[in-house]
């Protein structure tokens, strides 16, 4: 198992080169999927962070009268 698990917040960040020294046995989330609150969803299900603020996955947020 990897010492950096892919999760919402890392997904799309590089893997550092440290994350496959020492891996360790336990579970991690089968390819396509990623950690999030324990649970291992598709990245498609993951929420957004926008300035601090978690949004549901599909959730409609207005800025600056936009919606997004």
């Amino acid at each position: 198992m990897s010492r950096c698990p892919k999760t919402c917040e890392t997904m799309y960040q590089p893997v550092a080169m440290s994350c496959y020294q020492d891996p360790f046995s336990g579970c991690e989330c089968i390819t396509g999927t990623v950690l999030h609150n324990n649970e291992c969803i598709a990245p498609s299900e993951c929420p957004c962070l926008h300035y601090g603020k978690m949004y549901k996955s599909g959730e409609t947020v207005q800025l600056a009268c936009n919606n997004w």
